[in-house]
């Protein structure tokens, strides 16, 4: 007896069945996994955790977000899992200082890229061997949000290959938000 998979009878014909959003969408999604596939290997960022001190010794913590915290450095693959984190940071901490600092620190074991790969990191970070980070020019949007407020395909599309180089970028990145749960 023959046995049948839908996916074998609707994919031949899907993108009959797919509107022109989602048409776009599975474009995304595959310029994204080639992208992934090319050479890079995680994301990098940093997050706010927040944290409970003694009276008198909170305003160290007190970052950006108003309340005292810590930040924490991390390292996200593409199947959301952690491959490396660096907590215990005061929240004024710049992202970017306890990034320079794991690079210096060898008894960390900081996982440095190799050959051809590199890491995402977000524009906060310097652009270095190993380390890729976004294009920060005036009228070049960076973030989803930005190709997403278009009412049209036309105003969505990436306009030149940075704003391509960015869009890939950032959606890519977006896996340490989704791994925070932020």
């Amino acid at each position: 007896m023959e046995r049948w998979n839908i996916s074998n009878v609707v994919s031949p014909h899907l993108s009959d069945l797919l509107d022109d959003e989602d048409q776009e969408l599975e474009e995304i999604l595959r310029e994204q996994k080639e992208w992934m596939a090319l050479c890079h290997i995680t994301a990098i960022d940093g997050t706010h955790v927040k944290a409970r001190l003694p009276q008198g010794q909170e305003i160290p913590c007190i970052g950006r977000k108003g309340y005292p915290s810590q930040n924490i450095l991390a390292f996200v693959d593409f199947n959301m899992c952690f491959t490396f984190a660096w907590a215990g940071w005061e929240g004024v901490t710049h992202d970017s200082r306890i990034f320079a600092e794991a690079l210096r620190r060898e008894e960390l074991n900081f996982p440095h890229p190799s050959g051809n790969k590199y890491y995402l990191v977000d524009a906060g970070y310097s652009h270095m061997k190993g380390y890729n980070a976004p294009y920060k020019e005036n009228n070049v949007r960076y973030h989803l949000a930005e190709f997403r407020r278009g009412a049209t395909r036309q105003l969505r599309e990436t306009r030149g290959c940075i704003e391509k180089f960015n869009y890939l970028h950032s959606s890519c990145r977006n896996v340490v938000e989704r791994t925070f749960g932020i």
